[in-house]
């Protein structure tokens, strides 16, 4: 479901407002200055926005934003075999591509768990990891954090950035590692999932998250 542009805007604000963090927009569509002034008001402000590239790979690959704005970190889509899935919109902007087809999820309509796709189920895992780096690195400003997620990702296709998967999978480990983390991964069996799962568990202002994805 789409939010509307309004809570789009006065959530991302808030955000922003509240502190330097990473804002994370699964979402998109055609230009919206308000959202474009909010991107720009969070950026400012120095936080990290991270964005989904889109869904339209295989359909017209229309481009989409808030992904097209300037220093929002886009993220386009991955599938189970590790290549870029067919729906991930490619463009010049965006800048890695994580996991996002066939992802298990809990569907409260369903009250069940079930799989979707989408770059919206991407970018999340990129938000997590720029928000573990800042964490035990706040010196760092915002462009470092994304530049550092950039530059730790692991090729794919052929060699170099392309408008697939910018500068290839997110890569945790090497990610962690290039900001002087360390790196513990688990995986989570036997709770009724069809596939292992990674999870990251990270501390931001205070508050634990966890992002799971496979």
């Amino acid at each position: 479901t789409q939010p509307e542009t309004t809570e789009i805007v006065n959530g991302s604000l808030a955000a922003a407002r509240a502190g330097k963090g990473v804002i994370n927009l699964s979402l998109g569509g055609p230009r919206d200055l308000a959202i474009e002034y909010a991107v720009e008001e969070a950026v400012a402000l120095g936080s990290l926005v991270v964005a989904a590239s889109g869904n339209e790979g295989d359909e017209g690959n229309q481009l989409g934003y808030p992904a097209a704005l300037p220093r929002v970190v886009t993220v386009g889509a991955t599938g189970r075999d590790g290549q870029v899935a067919a729906f991930s919109s490619s463009s010049v902007y965006v800048d890695v591509a994580a996991p996002g087809a066939d992802v298990t999820v809990a569907s409260a309509i369903q009250n069940a768990w079930t799989t979707s796709s989408g770059t919206s189920f991407s970018s999340p895992p990129v938000a997590g990891a720029a928000a573990w780096i800042w964490t035990v690195r706040p010196e760092l400003t915002a462009d470092q954090v994304a530049e550092i997620v950039r530059r730790s990702a692991s090729d794919l296709g052929k060699p170099g950035r392309d408008a697939f998967s910018g500068y290839g999978m997110l890569n945790v480990a090497a990610t962690c590692a290039a900001a002087g983390l360390i790196v513990g991964v688990v995986t989570l069996t036997g709770l009724g999932l069809r596939f292992s799962e990674i999870v990251i568990a990270f501390f931001f202002n205070d508050t634990a998250t966890t992002e799971i994805y496979t």
